[in-house]
């Protein structure tokens, strides 16, 4: 008698719960897209308007501080800069995780499982804590000043998520495949760049994805391995800004749009692959 009584109660209660998690989303999602909206706006407006009013819709809109930005602030220069260290970085880190990854995952060795949580442990540390050595180990190294140095510091800080990425997604991949491989006579080698290569493509470009937003977006270290101005990364560029042509705050704003705009676009065409890589292994039976 009581059972179709509780039948409201319980589709109000789980209405309710989805109404708390769509709320909490939608909360979560303005408080990213406000600052988002500012930074766009104000790169828009003039130095009267920003003053009149700093948070709403310019009177006049204007591109001048876009291209002011690009001339004056060499942010032409700084792309190019981060460009460089941002490929480098990713070749090195693609070159070393992807074929430890494949190889923690499909041999057998001693220690595989210890060394593996190791090389994942590494990640814990936070690279802001390891300042202080890693630019004494640069310095002696002769890494400062030196595009590659960067692009090696970024590559082996993000090598231990790498192979942890790589090693999953690999050892989702069922054994059937490489066995019939080396029944076909294809060597190691062979079956790394003909078969695992092309099958682990959405967690590579999942690695890719997130190793790119990484790079683009560092801050600390470009600040203090790249002193020559003429060399400054995009991030750094951008926080000088206001040194080198006494800006206004709709002129760094520009500035910020610009490191914005690749992320975007790098995030816009890979979230397909990024899903797929993500979720690799996730229904495997």
């Amino acid at each position: 008698m009581t059972r179709p009584a509780t039948l409201p109660m319980q589709w109000s209660r789980k209405l309710s719960g989805k109404w708390l998690v769509s709320l909490l989303f939608l909360a979560v999602s303005l408080s990213m897209l406000y600052p988002l909206y500012i930074t766009i706006v104000l790169s828009m407006k003039t130095v009267p308007d920003y003053q009149r009013n700093k948070v709403g819709l310019p009177r006049h809109w204007t591109l001048s501080n876009f291209s002011h930005a690009w001339t004056q602030g060499h942010m032409g220069r700084y792309t190019v800069n981060s460009v460089i260290v941002v490929a480098l970085a990713l070749v090195i880190l693609i070159v070393a995780a992807v074929p430890a990854g494949y190889a923690f995952a499909q041999f057998s060795f001693p220690f595989r499982r210890t060394l593996l949580g190791g090389i994942v442990a590494f990640a814990i540390v936070s690279p802001g804590l390891q300042i202080v050595p890693v630019f004494k180990l640069a310095t002696e190294l002769h890494f400062i000043n030196s595009y590659l140095g960067l692009a090696l510091i970024y590559a082996a800080f993000s090598v231990p998520f790498g192979v942890y990425l790589m090693s999953a997604y690999f050892e989702g991949v069922p054994r059937a495949i490489f066995e019939a491989g080396i029944v076909d006579g294809a060597g190691v080698f062979s079956r790394f760049l003909r078969l695992a290569v092309p099958i682990a493509r959405p967690g590579l470009l999942t690695l890719i994805t997130f190793a790119f937003l990484t790079f683009w977006n560092e801050f600390i270290f470009a600040l203090f391995i790249l002193l020559d101005p003429n060399k400054r990364t995009l991030t750094a560029g951008v926080a000088r800004l206001h040194d080198d042509v006494y800006t206004s705050q709709p002129l760094l704003a520009a500035g910020l749009v610009f490191t914005m705009v690749p992320c975007v676009l790098v995030f816009a065409l890979l979230q397909r692959n990024l899903n797929e890589g993500l979720t690799a292994g996730a229904t495997k039976e």
